[in-house]
């Protein structure tokens, strides 16, 4: 080659390097052209005067920083330098108190160029502040701070949001709900008379001087009583989330217990939800996650292809595993055969929620539908799933029944589909039998998943957390968005195959247990959740009524014989008994 090129990684927004000639070579020197995402942005010219190595400096277009990840490549002469790009924005919203603002937000991708920030109350942008003071405790120029202005809205609870300006990021602490003075006040004065109760039982026990308390069931029931007499979670959340966040660990238990069908519907009005065009104008993206399983991809795809879904749709594959040719051809022949199947492949492995936010970003008024790879669909699954988002009040996400889908199994928890019923018959049965019986749940499951696009921009999108590979980040999201008036609810008309594991078995079985612990740490009360709605039984009405059509199906007399499970004579007699009657 008759010129080198050396190229730096991107700092400081600029694009760095140097050339160099070719012994014995005379020709100009070229142009270095910057292509960004394989198009083409800018070039600057070179003077063959210069002294060698000559310097190039291009700076990258504003889009760059926008927080998504991003192809950079440099060509001059014949020679081409690829290197990725992607902001490393971070950065933290304090408690506030007399509508004064704090915090800090930083780029380490640019750790000179201060950080533009936008302020939003109620979904409405009122500034655009830069993050450019100095923090002795973060030793650097990147804090922040502003007074809202007192408007009669301030004199109200409202809700607000800090992100990274022109980009869906938000700050660690934000969205938070302020409350109005006088909630405040009843909201304290709640939180006083359960301390002075828990003070005076600790005084009288003589167990003040344990560094735990060490309350009975009674104690710790009345202790939690009187935190939610008369008044709404929503304030006692936020009171907590301000002032007493070192006592968390005390106090969620018993609240998560009573709340966790109603934490969609007990939040202020103040909560922001942006007007959107009427839903059914709009294509929904089906995005399927791939890691392995390649003959239950194929039938995945197909199953959806096959399928009427009842509304336009495009299927957004994504390849997250790069070393499996036999999957990338899977899909680029169906990517070739079909005009509605988009494919996107990792260059490395990204995790499940990257590669689900990928797909997420690539068209914001749409919403979406996540399916596991691992999954079979049938009928107008879509459009019913769609129809159940948009007729629930306040919900955000719809999960269908399914096999192999923890408390939304059908027939129980970890049985296999019946015999006498494949899954495409269940799912006619329950298109049948289940309309209008949409319930809320615990949290979101990840293996079938409706997403309203109003609850993506109100909540942003999936948590990455890489050691963990990304697992439970559809649970962390549910619960993020159930704080913020977003319901999840079940659509027991819908029935949808899961084979469960099988796209991500490959993987290291410790990020999952990972993954659990971290979430079980965060949300302590999701298990006691979790096995509250199994005692309500708040799904069973819907699963009874697959088993009365299934029965009604067989055409026949049935006999049910009920004994302990002890064995002995009594058993004998039964199995006896179901032998002579067969």
């Amino acid at each position: 080659m008759n010129w080198s090129v050396d190229v730096d990684a991107v700092r400081a927004s600029f694009v760095t390097g140097r050339l160099r000639r070719a012994e014995g070579f005379t020709l100009p020197a070229p142009s270095v052209d910057l292509w960004i995402d394989d198009a083409f942005d800018r070039s600057e010219k070179i003077s063959a005067d210069d002294p060698e190595p000559i310097e190039f400096s291009i700076p990258l277009a504003a889009f760059c920083f926008e927080g998504q990840r991003h192809k950079i490549e440099i060509r001059c002469g014949g020679e081409r330098r690829v290197q990725y790009f992607e902001s490393e924005y971070q950065g933290y919203i304090d408690p506030f108190s007399e509508n004064l603002i704090s915090g800090w937000a930083a780029d380490h991708s640019r750790p000179l160029t201060p950080v533009q920030l936008e302020i939003e109350v109620n979904g409405a942008a009122i500034a655009r502040i830069t993050a450019n003071v100095f923090r002795a405790d973060l030793n650097g120029a990147i804090g922040f701070t502003y007074r809202l202005r007192a408007t009669a809205e301030m004199d109200r609870s409202f809700v607000l949001r800090a992100r990274i300006a022109g980009t869906d990021i938000d700050l660690q602490g934000s969205p938070v709900l302020s409350l109005s003075r006088p909630r405040l006040v009843k909201a304290a004065q709640q939180f006083n008379a359960a301390f002075h109760y828990l003070e005076h039982r600790l005084l009288w026990a003589g167990k003040a001087s344990n560094a735990e308390p060490n309350l009975t069931e009674s104690e710790r029931r009345t202790f939690t009583d009187l935190l939610l007499q008369g008044g709404s979670a929503a304030d006692l959340m936020e009171l907590r989330h301000r002032f007493l966040r070192p006592m968390q660990g005390h106090l969620t238990e018993r609240y998560a217990r009573r709340d966790y069908r109603n934490l969609g519907i007990l939040y202020p009005q103040s909560v922001p939800r942006r007007a959107r065009s009427a839903h059914r104008d709009r294509p929904v993206d089906i995005i399927v996650p791939i890691f392995a399983g390649l003959r239950e991809t194929e039938r995945c795809l197909n199953s959806v292809l096959a399928s009427p879904c009842g509304c336009r749709y495009q299927l957004i594959c994504v390849l997250d595993n790069p070393e499996v040719s036999d999957l990338r051809a899977l899909l680029r022949g169906f990517a070739a055969a079909h005009e509605q199947v988009l494919v996107i492949e990792n260059e490395t492995n990204l995790g499940f929620a990257e590669s689900v936010n990928r797909a997420m970003t690539l068209h914001r008024d749409r919403d979406v539908l996540i399916l596991q790879a691992d999954c079979e669909v049938h009928g107008d699954w879509l459009l019913r799933l769609q129809c159940a988002a948009y007729e629930g009040a306040g919900a955000g996400m719809v999960n269908p029944l399914g096999d192999r889908a923890e408390f939304l199994s059908y027939p129980a928890w970890d049985l296999e589909l019946p015999e006498d019923a494949p899954f495409e018959l269940l799912d006619e049965m329950a298109r049948r039998t289940g309309p209008g019986r949409a319930v809320p749940i615990p949290a979101a499951m990840a293996f079938c998943l409706y997403v309203r696009r109003g609850c993506l921009d109100d909540l942003g999108f999936f948590h990455n957390d890489r050691a963990s590979g990304g697992y439970y980040a559809e649970k962390y999201f549910s619960l993020n968005a159930a704080a913020q008036g977003w319901r999840t609810i079940v659509a027991p008309d819908v029935f949808v195959k899961h084979h469960r594991f099988v796209s991500f078995a490959s993987r290291d079985g410790n990020a999952i247990e990972m993954a659990r612990d971290a979430f079980e740490r965060w949300c302590p009360f999701y298990t006691d959740s979790v096995t509250d709605f199994l005692v309500d039984e708040a799904a069973l009405p819907a699963k009874r009524e697959l088993d009365v059509a299934r029965l009604e199906r067989l055409g026949q007399d049935f006999f049910c014989l009920i004994s302990h499970g002890g064995g002995g004579g009594t058993e004998r007699h039964l199995q006896d008994l179901a032998q002579a009657m067969a």
